[in-house]
């Protein structure tokens, strides 16, 4: 019979490798969150009121709803309220558009970073 200790070279290989992955994984979110810098916040309202309506109430199928560009710095109004200090048109270039990344409640447009733009419709 054997009676050399058995050795846990396994559990170290799959620390080395979790650890490989981990790091990976993370410096790719940090790489894709400087390329997204904005230069507007999209939010839907009525064109004719420039009310704040929900960005999910098809923008770009209603012929009464329209985006609203506000551009990074200025305040976005919570659905319901009235939108001021940006435009429904000339339509910014998309790349520079963050559409659906405006909070709900309203508050100050920011640029980019991880997480800041849900979504991308319109344009």
């Amino acid at each position: 019979m054997d009676t050399r200790p058995k050795t846990r070279r396994r559990s170290a290989s799959v620390t080395v490798g979790v650890t490989v992955v981990l790091v990976t994984t993370l410096s790719g979110c940090s790489a894709s969150a400087e390329e997204e810098e904005y230069e507007y916040g999209a939010i839907c309202a009525d064109q004719q009121t420039q009310q704040r309506v929900d960005d999910d109430d098809d923008c770009d199928e209603s012929p009464s709803y329209g985006w609203y560009y506000i551009p990074v710095g200025a305040t976005a109004p919570a659905i319901g309220e009235t939108a001021s200090g940006g435009v429904f048109s000339p339509t910014p270039d998309d790349e520079s558009v963050c559409y659906g990344g405006v909070p709900r409640e309203g508050g100050e447009v920011t640029q980019g970073g991880f997480g800041a733009c849900s979504g991308s419709v319109g344009g």
